[in-house]
């Protein structure tokens, strides 16, 4: 594969019941950014319809948006549980979608994610090209009593920069080591790759994937910076009709803000302009 690192390209998994969340995604992206590939891994319950008409908005962005289908029979290996389904498990073939660009930049961002600055900036470090992944530790479960495949730092999968030359044969190895493991498993193909990964993959600053655990943990007020990626771990998701702790509130109104505002309105403004400071300081 010919390097090329003047184009990034986003992998997102989905299926239909996450349609919300993933239009929150792709705005925020557009607010942020502009001439990127976008690639929205599926099962087949996401129609090609619902993808064209949110083309035209990346087009005046010079960007592109394509729908790609696994075949559902891939996914029946994987056991659902809890709110992990199925689906997290597209990130596996994120390998097929190579051969649509010959960039080595990929970065997969699963759907309860919102932009709020430029997440590329993880490409430009000097360890992009020595390893085949970027992450960011999760505090969560970082900070449990014990897990079993927590092997020293531990990252959290719902972000991951990836370098697409070291990624040969990856795909089919993650679903031997998922065979393997799977009734053991406590956080489904995070847990897998940590354990793929382990030792091979390069720690990247916590604001490139600030998860709901660094608002608990006031990591966002301690260091006075407003995040670039808010992703919202856990079961209960912000467009949810529930309670949710104070230390999170400023990230849930962004998710929300996003929600309400249309494609259209994004685009009348220049990049950068809905940058939200997160915190209270």
């Amino acid at each position: 594969m010919t390097t090329d690192t003047s184009t990034a390209n986003i992998v997102v998994a989905s299926d239909r019941n996450y349609l919300d969340y993933l239009d929150i995604v792709l705005k925020s992206l557009l607010a942020h950014h502009q001439s990127f590939n976008v690639f929205i891994l599926n099962a087949g319950d996401i129609s090609p319809e619902w993808v064209m008409e949110r083309q035209q908005f990346f087009a005046q962005r010079q960007s592109s948006l394509r729908l790609v289908y696994i075949n559902q029979d891939e996914l029946q290996r994987y056991h659902p549980s809890g709110y992990i389904t199925q689906a997290t498990y597209l990130r596996y073939y994120i390998a097929k979608l190579f051969e649509y660009n010959q960039s080595n930049r990929w970065l997969y961002l699963d759907c309860d994610i919102v932009i709020n600055g430029d997440i590329f900036q993880p490409f430009s470090d000097s360890r992009f090209s020595q390893f085949p992944l970027g992450a960011v530790q999760d505090p969560f479960v970082s900070n449990l009593a014990q897990h079993r495949f927590r092997q020293g730092d531990y990252f959290n999968a719902g972000v991951l920069y990836i370098n697409a030359d070291q990624w040969v044969g990856v795909t089919e190895q993650l679903i031997q080591l998922t065979e393997k493991l799977q009734e053991t498993l406590v956080y489904g193909d995070q847990d897998v790759l940590n354990v793929y990964f382990h030792k091979h993959w390069f720690a990247i600053d916590w604001r490139y994937n600030c998860q709901l655990e660094h608002f608990l943990l006031d990591r966002v007020n301690t260091e006075n910076v407003s995040p670039d990626l808010i992703h919202f771990t856990g079961p209960v998701k912000p467009l949810a009709n529930a309670q949710f702790a104070p230390k999170a509130q400023r990230a849930v109104d962004l998710f929300r803000f996003y929600a309400k505002t249309s494609y259209q309105t994004v685009l009348e403004n220049p990049i950068g302009f809905f940058k939200f400071v997160l915190t209270s300081k």
